[in-house]
């Protein structure tokens, strides 16, 4: 099979969005969708020949940061290819399909941390409300040098 070209000005260009997506200066999202799209396949073919070594991973507990590129790879797909309402209601759907799944025991850990979050934020604010008095019954400062931090003759 002989290789595809392109023009130079269309090399000049990939090669310069490819050294800007490596580097970082410009984001998947911005790329046109075709050029995202090979960006993605190139993703998913490496994937596919690094499963063992991803499997491996896992069992190895880095499920976390497997997942955290995952998501990456999904944010990345869903800026270049979806508007801002398809994105939203994206979420909405997947939100609502991971409340629909929860079972008893992970409504009762949201439930707990609920209500942990709601103690911690009723401390605070109970810690605030005691400072707030303190201060204001607090009397003016005297200027005494005593009260500047040095010491008294």
């Amino acid at each position: 099979m002989s290789r595809l070209t392109v023009s130079d000005v269309a090399e000049k260009h990939l090669t310069r969005w490819l050294e800007g997506l490596v580097s970082g200066e410009i984001p998947a999202g911005a790329l046109p969708p075709s050029v995202v799209d090979f960006y993605y396949f190139g993703y998913f073919e490496g994937r596919e020949s690094r499963q063992d070594e991803i499997e491996a991973l896992r069992q190895n507990s880095q499920q976390g940061e497997i997942d955290r590129l995952n998501h990456l790879v999904d944010v990345y797909w869903a800026e270049a290819h979806l508007t801002k309402d398809e994105r939203r209601e994206s979420i909405l759907q997947r939100l609502d399909a991971g409340l629909q799944a929860a079972d008893a025991d992970t409504w009762d850990r949201i439930e707990a941390e609920l209500y942990e979050a709601l103690a911690d934020r009723q401390l605070n604010n109970s810690i605030g409300a005691d400072i707030a008095s303190a201060v204001a019954q607090r009397r003016p400062h005297d200027g005494s040098t005593q009260a500047r931090g040095e010491r008294a003759a």
